[in-house]
């Protein structure tokens, strides 16, 4: 028989696993969002991309390179985060796209360029330097928070194992 100790504690640990389960939830959600968005968005306006990436400070080849890894690799994370065996993979390329992304515009914020290349397509145009680093540190946050929960909930608990634990 359960004390109340240890039902509270399993009522707690539940609604604490809830709330991972929901923000992780959330996080998904707007990373996909992210993702698939700024992918579609260099994808459909192809030529556009070309010429913003061309406009970079990179050599030729490596921005034609660049034309195709990009949205391929925004497009390949949101596909990790939406299958569910696959989801941790998904917040670790997140991750490492959103500390590339956020690297290249501090070099642009501290002035490494010689010039200020142009910035991202779609909404995130309308951003100043400033602001989208910002943005890009709240995914930033938001794709580590994501690794941590999503670790967090694969792992069973002792809680969990007792759920499975015949009673006599």
């Amino acid at each position: 028989m359960q004390t109340k100790s240890s039902l509270y504690q399993e009522t707690t640990s539940l609604a604490n696993q809830n709330a991972k389960q929901l923000a992780l939830r959330i996080i998904i959600a707007l990373l996909v969002l992210l993702w698939s968005y700024t992918a579609a968005s260099k994808l459909i306006n192809l030529a556009q991309f070309k010429q913003e990436l061309h406009n970079q400070t990179f050599s030729k080849s490596f921005t034609t390179q660049l034309l195709w890894f990009i949205p391929l690799s925004e497009l390949l994370a949101a596909t990790l985060l939406i299958i569910k065996r696959t989801r941790l993979l998904g917040f670790i390329v997140s991750s490492i796209l959103m500390i590339l992304f956020t690297g290249y515009i501090a070099l642009v914020l501290f002035n490494y360029y010689e010039r200020t290349p142009c910035s991202c397509g779609g909404v995130l145009k309308a951003l100043g330097w400033q602001a989208h680093l910002y943005f890009n540190l709240f995914f930033l946050l938001l794709s580590l928070l994501g690794v941590y929960l999503q670790q967090q909930i694969s792992k069973p608990t002792i809680d969990q194992t007792k759920l499975y634990e015949p009673q006599h």
